[in-house]
């Protein structure tokens, strides 16, 4: 399963968009091999280099005639790591317990709605301190994990 993932980690003007798209427009036209367009997630860290990347893999397919692939390839994610998470917490709402209205919040909404739930997740009332000091972690991760969902709670 592993040696499907490929990590490409490289400086500005490396040639990362020239492997990728050559890398993926092989994978999407090997013969038996051949993986479908919806078998394909790949990030990037703009907007824009994940358009440029879908374009050069579009143009590759189109140079060798694969015209329905070409024209499949909206159905692959490849963009942002945010822009992925979205795709799938849209796609798999039901299974993740989430609204399928799935929205980015602004920077200023995200601190009012985090200054919000903040003081919810620690309720001194019920804040055994002797149970906490002696896991700081299962502290962090359940308080984080409440003030998620609670923040989750006033978007949707």
């Amino acid at each position: 399963m592993m040696s499907n993932i490929r990590l490409i980690s490289a400086g500005a003007g490396s040639g990362k968009t020239f492997r990728l798209s050559k890398e993926l427009a092989e994978l999407l036209t090997a013969n038996e091999k051949g993986y479908h367009p919806s078998q394909v997630i790949a990030t990037t860290f703009t907007r824009a280099a994940a358009g440029e990347l879908k374009n050069k893999i579009r143009e590759k397919l189109l140079e060798q005639d694969k015209i329905e692939i070409a024209s499949q390839l909206e159905q692959s994610l490849i963009c942002t790591v945010n822009g992925i998470r979205h795709q799938l917490l849209s796609l798999f709402s039901f299974e993740s317990g989430l609204s399928h209205a799935v929205s980015v919040i602004d920077d200023d909404e995200q601190e009012v709605l985090f200054q919000e739930s903040l003081p919810k997740s620690i309720d001194l009332r019920t804040w055994n301190v002797d149970d906490e000091l002696e896991n700081p972690r299962s502290f962090i991760r359940k308080h984080t994990m409440y003030v998620i969902h609670t923040m989750l709670d006033k978007t949707l």
